[in-house]
C-alpha cells in the first residue's frame, strides 16, 4: 500500500537536530507504513551525509526513510526534488530542527480528510522548546521576532505571513503545480513568495491547525541574529521584485522612518542608553534594511499609492 503522508525535510548541517525530529517521528501514533520521510541533504560536507545514512539503517529502520544530497542551492530547490518524488496525496513540510507530539500526523491527515479540496493548506503550531536557554537574545526572540507561533496575531487568523515551512501540510497536487522559487537561494521568503503567488491564482485556503504541535529548537547569539538579519534583507529584496505591491507596507513601516544615517545612529544611542530588546530589533532592522537598500535602490521620494492597490494588498 502506498504511504498516506509524504514528510519532506531539507536539512544542512544539522545532524543532531535532524536526529531528533526523526526520533519523535519514529514515536507517531499513526502506523509507520503510512508515511514516508524523503531528506534533501542540502550540501552538507560527506561525513556529516554519511552519518544521515548510518542513522537510518541502524536507528530508524522502522520507517520508510529516502536521504539525497544535493549541491548547496537552498530548501526551495531541496523541497522541489522531494515533492517531484513524492509518493503520497499528501505532502508535509518540516524544518529540520522541530519536534513533533506523537499525535501531530494524525492531526494533518484528518484535517485533509475532513477538507478535501486542493487549495487547502494547514499550517500547525509550533513554539520554542522549552530547554531552551534564558538568555536575552532568546526571550527577545520569544516574545518579538521569529515568532513560529501565530498567536502573535489577534484575532488569530490565517495570514499569509502564516505560510511558513517549518510546519505546513498540503496536497501533493497543489505543490506540484505551484513549485517553490528555485531563485531564493536561502532559508527566508521562499515561503511567503508561494504564498502570496498561491493567492494571486485563487487556489489557497491557508488555515491554523492549533491540534498539530511541535516544538522549535535553536538557539541563537548575536552573530546568529546579525546573519540572519542580512539574510533576510537579502531575500526580501527578491520578494519585492517579484511582489512590488509589498513596497508600500515595507516603506510606510521602515523606509520612510528615516534615512540610513539616521537609523544607524538610532541602533548606537540604543545599545548605550536602551533596554537591551530595544537594541537588538533596532539592530536587525538597520542590518535587514541596509541590504533591502543595497540591493532595491532606495528612490528620491516615493510616489503616492492608489487606494486600489492599498485595497489590493493581501492581509
Amino acid at each position: 500500500m502506498p504511504p498516506r503522508l509524504s514528510v519532506i525535510i531539507p536539512t544542512h548541517r544539522r545532524v543532531e537536530a535532524l536526529e531528533a525530529c526523526l526520533a519523535s517521528l519514529s514515536g507517531q501514533t499513526i502506523p509507520a507504513r503510512q508515511f514516508e520521510v524523503l531528506i534533501v541533504d542540502d550540501g552538507s560536507p560527506e561525513e556529516e551525509h554519511a552519518h544521515l545514512h548510518q542513522l537510518r539503517r541502524e536507528r530508524f529502520r522502522v520507517m520508510a526513510i529516502d536521504v539525497r544530497w544535493q549541491e548547496q542551492a537552498g530548501p526551495a530547490r531541496a523541497r522541489n526534488d522531494a515533492i517531484r518524488r513524492a509518493s503520497a496525496p499528501l505532502i508535509l513540510i518540516l524544518n529540520d530542527d522541530v519536534t513533533l507530539a506523537p499525535d501531530h500526523l494524525a492531526v494533518h491527515l484528518r484535517a485533509h480528510a475532513e477538507a478535501p479540496g486542493d487549495e487547502v493548506v494547514f499550517r500547525g503550531l509550533t513554539r520554542w522548546a522549552e530547554d531552551t536557554p534564558d538568555t536575552p537574545i532568546m526571550r527577545w526572540l520569544r516574545e518579538t521576532s521569529f515568532r513560529y507561533d501565530w498567536e502573535l496575531f489577534h484575532p488569530v487568523e490565517a495570514h499569509f505571513v502564516h505560510f511558513h515551512t517549518c510546519d505546513l501540510s498540503a496536497k501533493r497536487a497543489l505543490l506540484a503545480r505551484f513549485p517553490f522559487d528555485e531563485t531564493f537561494p536561502e532559508p527566508c521568503c521562499e515561503d511567503t513568495d508561494l504564498a502570496l503567488r498561491l493567492l494571486k491564482a485563487g487556489t489557497l485556503d491557508l488555515r491554523l491547525l492549533p491540534e498539530a504541535r511541535s516544538r522549535h529548537h535553536h538557539v541563537h547569539d548575536l552573530a546568529a541574529i546579525r546573519r540572519r538579519a542580512r539574510m533576510q534583507g537579502r531575500s526580501m529584496a527578491r520578494l519585492l521584485e517579484r511582489h512590488p505591491e509589498l513596497e508600500y507596507r515595507l516603506r510606510s513601516g521602515y523606509l520612510e522612518l528615516a534615512s540610513m544615517g539616521r537609523r544607524r545612529l538610532r541602533v548606537l544611542r540604543r545599545k548605550i542608553f536602551g533596554p537591551w530588546p530595544l537594541y537588538l530589533t533596532a539592530l536587525h532592522d538597520f542590518l535587514m534594511l541596509r541590504e533591502i537598500e543595497r540591493i532595491v535602490p532606495r528612490p528620491a521620494r516615493v510616489p503616492p499609492y492608489p487606494q486600489a492597490l492599498l485595497d489590493a494588498l493581501p492581509g
